[in-house]
């Protein structure tokens, strides 16, 4: 019932020709009941882009309410929706016990609770038996007073007399039950043979426990984890981006690397080069999975429209290097059936490159590497 009237309020609402602004006074349904709140953000639905979410403050409430919601909770400010809201809390304190709705506290997971957007969990809805809701006001109390403690009977005396003559009789009836399995062991014991007394039941022999099995641990070097905090930095408080295609890309490290080692015999029997190829490859398939930032996620999306046949760690720079390796433990160790002398080989190539990254870091991890984001980039991400 009160999905449809939220979906035809909506539709009265949002898709009239005055739409909702940031700042804008608004009325907004939260549980059975319209409260009066603020849009502070508006930004696209990921997942349906023709309809828009609301970040919502509720007037008189603390910031830990405030949420996304979509196009079906969301009124505007007018005296229809204020009436609407009047009449809906008179009908909520009609009923003799009543399940109150308010911000942060639903009675159920609905579907507009699904497309309203709202990413913060929800405490479960309270009862009231009055007339009147506590809960439409900030100044209502998170959680139920504790029930009334029952007080006990008292035991009479007559009672405590019969109590302790029952637990006389008790112990004398678990004495005696006692006696009674001594006498019993001791006649089992007497007509025991010494043959029998002298064999037992054989051991068993313990079972060798499996050996535990060897996980790859990835252990950053102080001075490459400072370049990924200063990745971290231009990104995110910045708004930089690494300049695509790069000065130098990911594949030059990986050839300087390998052309570092003199020994090519070397290099083939210890499967190094398989390793590289392997790295490589991750880069690839899981760039746009787990390697970017979503604040990189348009440029990324503009880089695989202009370059669909290029291999992508032969377009960014070496900072993507730094980000796959923090991914590789949980990358191998779950998903892939290595046998544990696979992955010491593996974490033995890894040291060696990260040792050969360390002595190179002023040439791989510089600010070179990224360019300030452009007004027109930073207005297509707010969309």
């Amino acid at each position: 019932m009160n999905r449809s009237r939220q979906n035809s309020d909506s539709k009265n609402s949002t898709s009239s020709d005055s739409k909702i602004n940031e700042g804008e006074k608004v009325l907004c349904y939260h549980g059975s009941l319209i409260y009066e709140a603020k849009c502070l953000k508006i930004r696209e639905n990921e997942d349906e882009p023709d309809k828009m979410e609301y970040f919502i403050h509720y007037a008189g409430w603390s910031k830990k309410w405030e949420e996304w919601v979509g196009e079906t909770r969301i009124l505007k400010y007018t005296e229809e929706n204020v009436k609407k809201q009047k009449s809906l809390k008179e009908q909520e304190g009609k009923g003799s016990k009543k399940t109150v709705g308010t911000p942060g506290r639903k009675s159920s997971t609905t579907e507009k609770d699904k497309d309203s957007g709202s990413s913060r969990p929800c405490s479960p809805a309270v009862s009231v038996k009055s007339n009147k809701s506590n809960q439409d006001t900030p100044s209502a109390k998170d959680d139920a007073d504790p029930p009334e403690l029952v007080p006990k009977k008292r035991k009479t005396m007559s009672n405590l007399a019969k109590d302790k003559e029952k637990d006389k009789e008790n112990n004398k009836t678990k004495e005696k039950e006692k006696e009674k399995e001594k006498e019993t062991k001791e006649v089992v014991k007497e007509n025991v043979k010494p043959e029998q007394e002298v064999k037992s039941t054989p051991t068993p022999t313990p079972t060798p426990r499996p050996e535990p099995k060897y996980r790859l641990r990835v252990e950053l070097p102080e001075v490459l984890a400072r370049a990924l905090n200063n990745d971290t930095h231009f990104i995110l408080d910045q708004q930089f981006l690494t300049t695509v295609p790069a000065t130098l890309n990911c594949k030059q490290v990986f050839d300087e690397f390998l052309a570092s080692k003199q020994d090519a015999i070397e290099i083939q029997c210890s499967g190094l080069t398989e390793f590289i190829k392997g790295l490589q490859a991750y880069i690839d398939e899981m760039l746009g999975v787990q390697l970017l930032y979503r604040f990189e996620k348009l440029q990324y999306k503009t880089i695989k429209e202009k370059y669909p046949s290029t291999p992508l760690h032969t377009l960014y720079c070496p900072v993507l290097i730094l980000r796959l390796i923090c991914n590789l433990e949980k990358a191998l160790t779950p998903q892939m059936s290595l046998t544990p002398k696979g992955l010491k080989l593996i974490d033995t190539h890894l040291k060696d490159f990260l040792k050969y990254l360390v002595d190179n870091y002023d040439k791989y991890f510089n600010r070179n590497f990224y360019d300030a984001a452009t007004p027109e980039y930073l207005r297509m991400t707010l969309k």
